[in-house]
């Protein structure tokens, strides 16, 4: 019986603990400030990472979870989020510039203050996602987004149903 869970001890390391850049890649770890320029981070689970003020510009960072984390400050200057989950991530004040944002789950994100220029929502949640006060907005692509509840730009609530644009 020992020896079994030594072994999922192990598992669960190898599985859930991912070295980039030097960097132990796991469940609230603190990567504030942490450079992870073209990274590959795809399908890490980062649930509750502290990633704030980091370099992901150009990272990969497809199919990950990302609940909980807080990225406030980060550059994710043309990093790709396709099927990411961020819901109840912080992104405020985060460089967002030709991001992907693909058949993702933004669900009450926290994106206020960020910079969305040519920044796509292809097919994602944002229902209940706070863009008070973001920059570029009008740059931004919804692409058959969900908008419901999300608070805009200028304070207002987009009604449901907003796909798309927020109503």
């Amino acid at each position: 019986m020992r020896y079994i869970i030594i072994l999922l001890v192990l598992f669960h390391t190898v599985v859930f603990a991912k070295i980039v850049n030097g960097h132990k890649v796991r469940v609230g770890a603190n990567l504030s400030h942490v450079d992870f320029h073209k990274a590959d981070l795809s399908h890490s689970n980062l649930h509750k990472v502290n990633l704030s003020d980091a370099n992901l510009s150009g990272a990969d960072l497809s199919s990950c979870n990302l609940s909980d984390a807080n990225l406030s400050g980060a550059d994710l200057h043309g990093a790709n989020l396709t099927g990411s989950n961020l819901m109840n991530a912080d992104l405020s004040n985060t460089q967002l510039k030709d991001v992907l944002f693909k058949d993702s789950n933004l669900m009450h994100a926290n994106l206020a203050k960020a910079e969305l220029q040519n920044t796509l929502f292809t097919e994602s949640n944002l229902m209940g996602t706070n863009f008070n006060a973001t920059q570029f907005l009008n740059t931004a692509i919804f692409t058959n987004a969900i908008l419901n509840d999300a608070v805009w730009d200028d304070g207002r609530k987009c009604k449901a149903p907003s796909m798309g644009a927020c109503k």
